[in-house]
C-alpha cells in the first residue's frame, strides 16, 4: 500500500496509520509525564510512568522486561524510603532528589527502549513519524 497521505487517492497503509496513531498516543503520555514532572507531582508521575510501561511492554524482550523489573523495584525501594517526599510532605533536598533520581532512571530507561525499538518509526522507513 501507499504511505503517501498527500496523494490524490487519499489511501494509505493501515500498519503505517496504526503506528502513527500509537506514536501520537505515546506523545500525549510523554507530554502528560512532563507536565506532572514540572508540577513536582511525583505520585501521579510514577503512576503515569507505570502506565507508559504498559504501552511499550509488547516491544520488550524477556531480558529487557527483567531489566525493567530491577529498575522498577529500585524505584519502589526509594519511594518507600522517602515516602513523605513522594507525597510532597517532605521538602528536604536529599529526599526530593532521591525521588527525582528514581523517576528519572525509570523514564530514561523507557525512552531508551522506545528508541531502541523504533516506536516512533525511523526516518528511512516511516516517513512522517518524526
Amino acid at each position: 500500500m501507499d504511505n503517501d497521505y498527500n496523494s490524490e487517492t487519499g489511501k494509505g497503509d493501515l500498519v503505517y496509520d496504526l503506528r502513527q496513531t500509537r506514536a501520537k498516543i505515546l506523545e500525549r503520555k510523554l507530554d502528560h509525564i512532563d507536565i506532572l514532572w514540572i508540577q513536582n507531582d511525583y505520585a501521579s508521575c510514577f503512576e503515569a510512568l507505570t502506565n507508559l510501561k504498559v504501552w511499550i511492554n509488547h516491544q520488550l524482550d524477556e531480558k529487557e522486561r527483567k531489566e525493567y523489573e530491577t529498575i522498577y523495584s529500585n524505584a519502589i525501594t526509594i519511594i518507600n524510603k522517602h515516602s513523605a517526599a513522594f507525597n510532597k510532605q517532605d521538602t528536604r533536598k536529599e529526599s526530593v532528589n532521591a525521588i527525582k533520581y528514581a523517576l528519572t532512571t525509570l523514564l530514561e530507561w523507557m525512552l531508551d527502549k522506545m528508541e531502541d525499538h523504533a516506536m516512533f518509526g525511523t526516518k528511512e522507513e516511516e516517513q512522517g513519524l518524526f
